[in-house]
């Protein structure tokens, strides 16, 4: 594969020892999808990942730049966690007063900084690049930057509005191309004063730990686990106070509290913690390989048509890593966006349809479970086939 690795070091532990994970050639940009099944010339990628033998930090190889999120515009608003309160209830708790000045970096439509201002939180900035979430945030009439945060931005902040007293950064961090600077960057945007950071990421140790391997994605550029994380925050300015691991849909994420620090003891001496991630990300390829096999012999015996439930980013990466596309026939999906269009997969293209669709009009064939969190929804499909003796194939029940 030629790909560019992006740091020659590992932003968090600052090791140079990385070993060749995984390799994924002439992946489709993820997030297209078309109106017809004459598959168009399409973004495509050699996506790659590598390991650092320290500290368990993952990277992908880039051979494409990473995304421009300015024309991006997809909500958040389906993957907002169930904790969310917990997270405000933990802010009106700490010393964060109503009318301290608040940073969102990353606030895609103002969700989160809507749920703020209904607990009476007033003095609230976001950050936010992409052209269309900005406008519908200041539709709702929110307080909203439409640029790319980075360390002139973060001066430009402190200089016109003050230091902040608490910066939230949720679902960005491992977007973007150089993590160190960008938390360094943060840290910066407090000045001289003393600040909380909450910092939340998707746990990139669910992937190994639970086969999660459809989470690797084209936008996320690293996978952080609780251990690297607390180094990459020492190391730029910041002192861990608490950190955790959340269930999410059907995964993880990681939370940390943080408060700026003058005198910093960063962790150097490598633990049992980083040794655990290590490990598991070793033997994810292995177990990666034999659920394929297992997988791919069940499909076969699979009555067509073959439905696959979802047909976002983890749905059509699921597809593309096991090689599925040559047996599906139709993905069910009831984002109104995607509905009638066409995913776009490395063989073919294959229909998206409503689960109404599904419902009304399949009363044969089979049903292929994904990664896919929404429980209710998911089981409301498995209802109709097993009322119509469907087979249904649960992915996860092949995992040894």
């Amino acid at each position: 594969m030629n790909a560019k690795v992006i740091f020659q070091n590992c932003p968090c532990c600052y090791s140079n020892e990385f070993q060749s994970l995984l390799d994924f050639p002439e992946i489709p940009q993820s997030g297209i999808y078309i109106e017809n099944e004459y598959l168009p010339e399409i973004p495509t990628s050699d996506l790659g990942f590598e390991l650092c033998l320290k500290c368990g930090l993952v990277r992908q190889l880039q051979d494409t730049k990473p995304k421009n999120y300015v024309d991006i515009n997809r909500s958040t608003s389906l993957q907002f966690p169930k904790y969310v309160n917990q997270l405000i209830d933990a802010i009106n708790k700490s010393n964060i007063k109503h009318e301290d000045f608040i940073v969102e970096i990353g606030s895609n439509d103002g969700l989160f900084i809507e749920a703020l201002k209904k607990q009476g939180f007033n003095n609230i900035l976001g950050v936010e690049p992409s052209k269309e979430l900005y406008n519908i945030s200041i539709k709702k009439g929110l307080s909203i930057l439409n640029d790319f945060f980075s360390e002139n931005l973060a001066i430009n902040i402190l200089e016109t509005y003050g230091p902040p007293k608490l910066v939230i950064c949720r679902h960005t961090l491992e977007h973007v191309s150089d993590p160190r600077t960008f938390v360094s960057s943060i840290r910066k945007s407090f000045g001289n004063e003393n600040g909380v950071l909450l910092l939340e990421v998707p746990d990139g140790s669910a992937i190994p730990d639970l086969l999660n391997i459809y989470e690797l994605w084209d936008e996320h550029l690293f996978y952080f686990c609780p251990s690297n994380l607390i180094r990459l925050l020492e190391f730029s300015g910041f002192k861990v106070n608490e950190i955790a691991q959340k269930p999410h849909l059907d995964t993880r994420n990681i939370i940390s509290w943080s408060t700026t620090s003058h005198n910093l003891s960063i962790t150097k001496k490598f633990t049992e913690q980083d040794e655990r991630c290590v490990k598991q990300w070793k033997n994810l390829k292995s177990r990666w390989n034999n659920l394929v096999i297992k997988l791919t012999a069940e499909v076969k015996k699979l009555i067509r048509p073959i439905f696959v439930i979802g047909a976002s980013h983890s749905q059509t990466n699921f597809i593309h890593f096991s090689g599925l596309d040559i047996y599906i026939d139709y993905l069910i999906d009831d984002d109104a966006s995607k509905i009638g269009k066409f995913a776009v997969l490395k063989k073919n293209p294959k229909r998206i349809i409503s689960s109404a669709d599904f419902k009304k009009s399949n009363k044969n064939g089979s049903l292929i479970k994904t990664g896919f969190g929404y429980v209710n929804w998911t089981s409301k499909l498995c209802l109709h086939a097993q009322k119509n003796n469907m087979d249904i194939l649960d992915p996860k029940k092949l995992i040894s």
